[in-house]
């Protein structure tokens, strides 16, 4: 967003610490940003306010072009070899899903209660009924999955964009991404809020 700004854009940036994987992602698309340890972090600030200005800023292309080339089992997080837990899906939910990474990618759980948790859980909703048992499951397994809240758009069967966040906060839910899997269903993921004992 820094770099979209035209009057921003000369600002050094520095990422300090971060996850290998997520870093190499970031120096990807900002090659001219500075990357250092939080013990390395005054050499940065001195080398960035040092070379400030001297060099053109890379300017990365909007982050919605990046990531409307994505596949549906991309902005899910489904990987090659992992299961994915599908509950309450309608009968195209393969159409839906689209291509999946590698092979016996998803493992299809249509019963309300799976006996395993998978790395993630889709749980598509049909109606505010629908959407308290999602928020009341999801609540349980959500330390362990990426827990979705599928929903169709349209507020035809009662369930909307503000309902699924507003219900799923009453149950300590909070999202952090959404994603469109097509013209017709939305998805918002959702992990367990921190409390003071969790921090």
């Amino acid at each position: 967003m820094l770099r979209g700004v035209k009057h921003c854009r000369h600002i050094p940036l520095i990422f300090v610490d971060g996850a290998p994987d997520k870093v190499e992602n970031v120096r990807a698309v900002l090659p001219d940003a500075l990357f250092a340890r939080c013990g390395g972090l005054a050499g940065a600030l001195q080398k960035a306010t040092s070379e400030a200005g001297t060099e053109p800023m890379v300017v990365p292309p909007p982050f919605m072009d990046r990531y409307k080339e994505r596949t549906v089992a991309q902005k899910l997080g489904v990987e090659a070899g992992k299961s994915v837990a599908v509950l309450d899906a309608p009968p195209d939910y393969p159409a839906i899903l689209g291509d999946l990474p590698g092979e016996g990618a998803l493992e299809a759980v249509v019963e309300e209660d799976p006996a395993d948790i998978h790395p993630v859980t889709l749980y598509f909703v049909h109606d505010p009924e629908g959407l308290l048992r999602a928020a009341r499951r999801l609540r349980a397994i959500a330390p362990r999955t990426k827990a979705w809240v599928i929903w169709r758009k349209g507020a035809a069967n009662g369930v909307t964009q503000n309902s699924v966040r507003e219900t799923c906060l009453e149950f300590g839910l909070v999202d952090y991404k959404i994603c469109a899997l097509d013209g017709r269903w939305s998805g918002m993921l959702f992990a367990r809020r921190k409390t003071g004992a969790d921090q």
